[in-house]
């Protein structure tokens, strides 16, 4: 037997929240509790939980790290023994491997679809004008790494040239670090666009 429904009991029918007679703020505000979960409340999301294992990660590292240094002083007696004892090395060694399998659970931010459900974000970096921008693909960031360090071995290697400050401390650290050759070769032809134009390096670098 079909039930018969008056205008205002039609209506109750249809919308049995109460949305058509809510004005438009109400009606945001009724949205987002109806599709609210627990961790979408909360600031964070569920990225708050990692962000607490990282720091409680840390904090173990770092206690025993300090313990460590503390039993090594107690038998060398001083600051600098400690630092040429080998056990301070395989210590530091020792924590560097700790912190790496700490890191485990965020493995999970590299699966494609996972990542993305979980951050809801899209890779960026900052140009060097500061402006936040698409991060480039690894082959384009690898050329444009390439060219850059090519230019400065050439003034580098220009008799007479002066570096500023920031320059010459970028120089002199990519050179302790071994990303400076002497023997580099010019670089990599640039990577065409998906028109079919160059690539000019705009400053899309990821930092």
């Amino acid at each position: 037997m079909a039930q018969e429904f008056g205008p205002q009991g039609a209506d109750a029918a249809l919308d049995p929240k109460g949305l058509h007679n809510m004005d438009m703020q109400q009606l945001e505000e009724r949205l987002l509790e109806l599709h609210s979960t627990k961790l979408s409340s909360q600031p964070g999301g569920v990225l708050i939980y990692f962000l607490i294992w990282d720091l409680c990660a840390f904090l173990f590292v770092l206690a025993f790290l300090s313990w460590k240094v503390a039993t090594i002083k107690s038998q060398v007696g001083t600051w600098e023994a400690v630092l040429d004892d080998w056990r301070f090395g395989c210590s530091l060694y020792f924590c560097k491997m700790l912190t790496g399998f700490f890191c485990l659970p965020f493995l999970i931010f590299e699966v494609p679809v996972l990542s993305s459900s979980l951050t809801h974000v899209r890779m960026t970096g900052y140009d060097e004008g500061g402006s936040c921008v698409p991060k480039l693909k690894p082959k384009d960031c690898n050329i444009r790494w390439a060219q850059r360090r090519h230019d400065m071995l050439v003034r580098f290697g220009t008799p007479g040239y002066i570096p500023g400050l920031g320059e010459w401390i970028e120089y002199r650290w990519n050179k302790f670090l071994g990303g400076f050759d002497d023997d580099d070769g010019p670089p990599p032809a640039s990577s065409s666009g998906e028109n079919g134009e160059e690539d000019t390096g705009a400053g899309h670098d990821d930092k």
